[in-house]
């Protein structure tokens, strides 16, 4: 049993060891990306996120509004300022979001590598029983090696001993 046992935790094994491997590939990207300031543009889990799409398109049509009131008004008019103040708005939910998003792709990581951690701690467990009972498997067959050994001597002498009373 603790051989299955180790055996189907070493494919689990595998299996937590590429799933972190590709969360940490995920993470190295997105931390590198937002160094850089690409988020956005670079980042395919930004990019698929529903929320930062409704966000950009806000965003979009806020700059079209802008620009087409920029061409009859002022910088200072009142319908320029609540259409600026909209589109600092929106990049700030955009930054919030990004920031969701990244926290997300890191605690998957977080959560792979602890999953890893604790299936190899796992089957380091699983692999000192597994010697432990291999280590009284030995024992038991050298037990019962000995105990034969000691019945072919007895019987020997009991043997021996009958004769020995009928002569």
């Amino acid at each position: 049993v603790s051989h299955q046992q180790l055996a189907e935790l070493n494919s689990q094994i595998v299996v937590a060891q590429t799933s972190r491997a590709e969360a940490q590939v995920r993470y190295d990207m997105v931390k590198k990306l937002r160094s850089s300031g690409n988020l956005v543009a670079s980042a395919t889990e930004v990019l698929e996120s529903p929320t930062i799409q409704s966000l950009k398109s806000e965003e979009a049509k806020l700059l079209h509004l802008r620009s087409q009131l920029g061409t009859k008004y002022g910088s200072r008019h009142p319908k320029i300022v609540n259409v600026v103040a909209g589109l600092k708005n929106v990049r700030e939910r955009i930054e919030r979001e990004i920031s969701n998003v990244v926290q997300r792709i890191e605690n998957e990581y977080r959560v792979a590598k602890a999953r890893e951690r604790a299936l190899l701690v796992n089957a380091k467990q699983i692999k000192s029983q597994v010697a432990a009972l291999n280590n009284a498997d030995v024992r038991l067959r050298e037990l019962e090696r000995e105990a034969k050994a000691n019945r072919e001597l007895y019987e020997a002498f009991l043997t021996r001993l009958k004769e020995t009373t009928d002569q």
